[in-house]
């Protein structure tokens, strides 16, 4: 079972401790444009600031909907004049996933008909987003959530300390984001990799936010460990669907590069597992929240993204939250009105402990049998075990029901 606090270390959008709100009125320059922070919050971006160093961190913890302009904001850091020093991915769509896929959708279809030599197949690793930047004189290993990437930025660190050395200059690539998957056995999502490594995905101008090209992001350095790629590009997009579902290895999918645009193509075994993971019930929610001592919706909701369930489940959870929350709030009330009416009934009198039991089993035998366990258990000093071992075999209406009896 894990601490609260152990969990915190872990999330991904926990905010770092050294950085700070900022006025909603503060005007935020990014690049050439400018926003007020309530602006960027009422876009559902987070925007934290460091007064030391003089950043401004803005990401999309959860964002339903995005304007073009708005996708290269997913995750950046930028200094006090605008400057973009650090930005992750823009954010892109899955082929045929929304209304937001449609121009990439047409983009992709035109090149598969076409057969175009632009379009780059490469492997979709499963694992953490790892951004790699320069910043202030420093080299920084981030998740898109954190400045610092907290555990994963240090497992990112150890790994350039053993294999890359030169990712540890801040003279090597200072004006670009790299961008790597952080796979290995210790952080598996769905697919299991056998070692730990960082594979080079990307890279981000920050000049103007855009993505390098493939044939750019293969000159960067032949010593890193450059994502593998799959020559597709004679193929419809059937054969692609049967490429990925006939692969001998499970991957995640594929990521379609085609000039400066991106999509990603799912396999059909990696969403049917993601399907599995996302099945929830309130049975698996009220687990997951009392294994980890859960008490606020934010605090599930950051181990929900920690965990990597997909955001589309998440009212479904927060509707079982509140169900928790309510059964919690009723259980306290029966637990001290059970107390209370035990005390009444319990005749001190009789000095022998089974005639005084049979004595109370006599009284609640007519109650209902719900009442009767929570009474027998207030009688042996289990109440707890009765109310909470079970808790989320307590359907509400019982707990509802002993209520009023209690109060009756």
């Amino acid at each position: 079972m894990k601490d609260r606090n152990e969990y915190e270390y872990e999330y991904e959008y926990e905010y770092e401790e050294d950085l700070k709100d900022l006025p909603k009125d503060y005007e935020v320059q990014i690049l050439d444009d400018v926003y007020t922070v309530e602006d960027l919050e009422a876009r559902d971006f987070k925007v934290r600031y460091d007064s030391e160093k003089k950043w401004i961190f803005i990401f999309a913890k959860i964002k339903y909907e995005w304007s073009k302009k708005e996708l290269p904001y997913r995750s950046i850091i930028v200094d006090t004049k605008g400057n973009i020093i650090s930005s992750g991915w823009p954010k892109f769509f899955n082929y045929g996933g929304s209304k937001y896929s449609e121009e990439i959708d047409r983009v992709f279809s035109n090149a598969i008909q076409n057969k175009s030599p632009n379009l780059i197949f490469t492997h979709k690793y499963d694992g953490t987003l790892i951004i790699r930047s320069v910043i202030g004189g420093q080299v920084i290993f981030r998740t898109r959530g954190t400045v610092f990437g907290r555990q994963f930025g240090e497992a990112a660190r150890e790994i350039a300390e053993n294999k890359y050395p030169q990712l540890l200059n801040v003279d090597y690539f200072p004006d670009i984001s790299l961008l790597f998957e952080y796979i290995g056995p210790d952080n598996r999502v769905v697919v299991e990799y056998e070692s730990s490594d960082l594979v080079l995905i990307g890279a981000i101008k920050h000049r103007n936010l855009t993505p390098i090209t493939w044939s750019e992001l293969e000159q960067i350095d032949s010593s890193l460990n450059l994502a593998e790629t799959h020559s597709l590009q004679d193929k419809t997009l059937e054969e692609i669907n049967d490429f990925l579902s006939n692969y001998p290895n499970l991957i995640e999918g594929l990521v379609v590069r085609i000039n400066g645009q991106l999509t990603k193509i799912k396999t059909e075994d990696y969403l049917r597992l993601h399907r599995l993971k996302s099945e929830i019930t309130y049975d698996r929610v009220v687990d997951l929240i009392q294994a980890n001592n859960i008490i606020k919706w934010q605090e599930l909701e950051l181990l929900l993204q920690y965990l990597q369930w997909d955001v589309e489940w998440f009212s479904q959870v927060k509707e079982y939250f509140n169900m928790y929350e309510e059964k919690m709030f009723i259980s306290q009330q029966v637990v001290e009105e059970a107390e209370k009416f035990a005390d009444k009934i319990i005749d001190t009198k009789i000095s022998d402990d089974k005639a005084r039991k049979a004595d109370f089993a006599m009284k609640i035998k007519d109650s209902p049998i719900f009442v009767k366990a929570v009474l027998f258990g207030v009688y042996d000093g289990k109440i707890n075990s009765v109310i909470y071992d079970n808790f989320n075999k307590n359907e509400l209406e019982s707990l509802k029901g002993a209520l009023e009896f209690f109060k009756s």
